[in-house]
């Protein structure tokens, strides 16, 4: 009984929350919320890195060093379900695309190798 009562004591504040990050520089990323948070890690599927622009949406969870971004608002616009796009702020892309087309920018590349003219 007591344990069930005390076990999330102290954690009443402590769920996921949508915040911006309001700095990342090399040395210092920070993210504001309900509170302040600094010095909190971004964590990304192996493989990726990413340097999260200031201002962007990230989900904050709770962890013993503070807090950790786990990733940046989902943008679906222009995709069909089961089609990935990477971008970075500068405005470059890489579409993998459906129907097995690459596009990079907007530079179709077909399933057999081809390159697809404009318009």
């Amino acid at each position: 009984m007591w344990l069930s009562k005390n076990i999330g004591k102290g954690r009443e504040n402590q769920s996921a929350e949508n915040v911006k990050l309001t700095l990342n520089s090399s040395d210092e990323t920070e993210a504001s919320g309900s509170a302040k948070v600094r010095n909190i890690s971004t964590y990304t599927p192996f493989g990726y890195s990413c340097a999260v622009p200031s201002g962007e949406d990230v989900l904050l969870i709770p962890s013993c060093d503070g807090g950790a971004a786990v990733g940046t608002k989902n943008i679906t616009s222009g995709l069909e379900p089961g089609e990935i796009r990477i971008q970075s702020a500068g405005g470059a892309s890489l579409v993998l695309k459906n129907d097995g087309s690459v596009i990079i920018n907007s530079l179709t590349v077909t399933p057999d190798g081809k390159i697809k003219e404009k318009g």
